[in-house]
């Protein structure tokens, strides 16, 4: 016999679409014990500083439409996000104080623009970002000077066809793009670009046919190194690039079969921090750049790296942020 409908506010198949979730969480690359996070514990998505210490989650945007995306600066000073018109996702990107405050928008001058985050040099002297508009997608770099202010942007190129955010090295000399520009279609290539004068440095390319993205710098001082993915095997793996000595290197990781991610450099700058994805699993290891093998990590089960989570190497300890928790936050 069938049972009849609840349609009462708190019927269980109404709460399971309310289901607190917390996502793309971040710690300041400087300084580890700050991090950010994107939750509707509080009813609309906001951003949430996270102390990471202790967990605790504090809301930090009260915006009515809500806030998807942020972006945490090196050294935990500031969140950075786009403030749109009532969530049409055109705007300015602005920062507020990591402790709270008034917004400052960090490009008064520039036309309205669509843009997801801003990149950061982990030495916090420059961040970047793709903005789009009718024109294009245009790369800009800003400086940021020692007493946190902030320059003039400084657009380095634009491009017609469709652009990722940038990356920048750590000291922010120069930022890689992953750009269709001048393809065909929605397969990628990477561009290596002087952050300082707009020069293009490298292009990497695997044919119109396959797809290359860019996904980080190497943290470590001078290191020109970029971890990317490649899709020409018919699934993504894992490469270094160096674009300024034109260097390029696969990781080996023939025995895992289905997608392998990389997801995170080691503080030190010797082991990547991969994720396999085969028949609907996902698996973490750690792979030693200079033995040049894999090692698998023990680790809870469960979905990792998804649009809702994030790992990454905390202070000591790898973080698993899974997209879901029922902390309360303070007001």
């Amino acid at each position: 016999m069938l049972k009849d409908l609840q349609v009462t506010a708190n019927a269980p198949w109404k709460r399971r679409y309310r289901l607190p979730m917390t996502y793309a969480a971040q710690i300041a690359a400087v300084m580890p014990e700050r991090g950010l996070a994107v939750s509707n514990i509080s009813g609309v998505y906001q951003l949430f500083t996270w102390h990471v210490p202790s967990g605790e989650l504090t809301k930090l945007t009260t915006r009515p439409e809500g806030v998807v995306w942020g972006s945490l600066s090196p050294t935990g000073t500031h969140v950075y996000y786009l403030e749109d018109q009532k969530g049409n996702e055109c705007g300015h990107f602005v920062r507020v104080p990591y402790t709270g405050g008034p917004t400052e928008d960090i490009t008064p001058d520039l036309p309205f623009y669509s843009a997801r985050e801003c990149c950061f040099s982990r030495a916090g002297n420059r961040l970047s970002f793709t903005a789009a508009t009718d024109e294009g997608f245009d790369l800009y770099c800003v400086d940021m000077n020692a007493d946190a202010s902030l320059s003039r942007p400084r657009k380095l190129c634009r491009c017609s066809g469709k652009t990722y955010p940038p990356q920048l090295s750590s000291h922010g000399e120069m930022a890689v793009i992953t750009t269709a520009e001048g393809i065909n279609g929605l397969n990628f290539h990477v561009v290596a670009i002087d952050a300082a004068t707009g020069q293009e440095i490298a292009q990497l390319s695997d044919g119109e046919q396959s797809s290359l993205e860019a996904l980080m710098f190497s943290p470590l001082d001078g290191d020109m190194r970029v971890l990317a993915t490649t899709n020409r095997s018919g699934y993504k793996r894992p490469l270094l690039w160096n674009p300024r000595i034109g260097e390029r290197s696969e990781l080996l990781v023939d025995e895992l079969s289905g997608e392998v991610l990389p997801r995170d450099w080691s503080p030190d700058g010797l082991h990547i921090l991969l994720c396999q994805f085969a028949e609907a699993v996902q698996h973490l290891y750690l792979y030693d750049l200079r033995r040049q093998a894999l090692q698998p990590l023990h680790h809870p089960a469960g979905t990792f790296a998804s649009l809702s989570e994030r790992i990454c190497f905390g202070p000591g300890v790898i973080l698993l942020l899974h997209g879901r928790t029922r902390r309360r936050p303070r007001s």
